[in-house]
């Protein structure tokens, strides 16, 4: 094959894929709509469930995410596995030793009694920190009317919902 006429062919394939490459590209950069993902949680309402501690002479209420675990005939646990940091514990007993703190890390707490009499009682609410500097609060007061001490321990908004449903019975 005489040499120009290789070189013409050669220049000719070159046109010719460079065509085709082009064309190609034409198809294949169609925009694509790419799904994204919906960014926004849906909360689903927390349910809350009752309980009722006969020998405490409480009941509360308590997120259902909140497991109650009966350890002993005077305690009661509420634990969250998800969330060991919401966990509550709630005993009753007589003369549970009195919890010391600095007086402006206690706070007065009213207890209402269930009954139609309108009765309230007056608890304490004692922030205070764990053996390993976690922050903790402990609510204490004394039912009269069982004679027994009651102590619930926990932290964070969790607990704080715990402690506003407290009546008396």
């Amino acid at each position: 094959m005489h040499r120009n006429t290789l070189f013409l062919t050669v220049i000719l394939a070159v046109i010719a894929a460079l065509v085709v490459g082009v064309n190609i590209g034409r198809h294949d950069n169609k925009p694509q709509a790419i799904p994204t993902p919906s960014l926004t949680p849906t909360a689903t309402p927390i349910k809350h469930l009752t309980f009722s501690s006969a020998l405490c002479g409480i009941t509360l209420e308590y997120p259902s995410n909140l497991q109650p675990l009966e350890s002993t005939a005077s305690g009661t646990a509420f634990v969250d596995n998800a969330h060991p940091d919401q966990s509550v514990i709630l005993v009753c007993r007589p003369d549970l030793p009195k919890i010391t703190v600095t007086a402006d890390k206690i706070e007065n707490i009213t207890i209402q009694n269930s009954a139609s009499s309108g009765a309230t009682l007056s608890a304490k609410l004692y922030h205070d920190v764990s053996a390993n500097n976690e922050p903790v609060d402990k609510l204490m007061f004394h039912n009269e009317k069982k004679g027994l001490d009651v102590y619930l321990g926990g932290f964070g908004a969790t607990f704080k919902e715990i402690i506003a449903s407290i009546k008396l019975f």
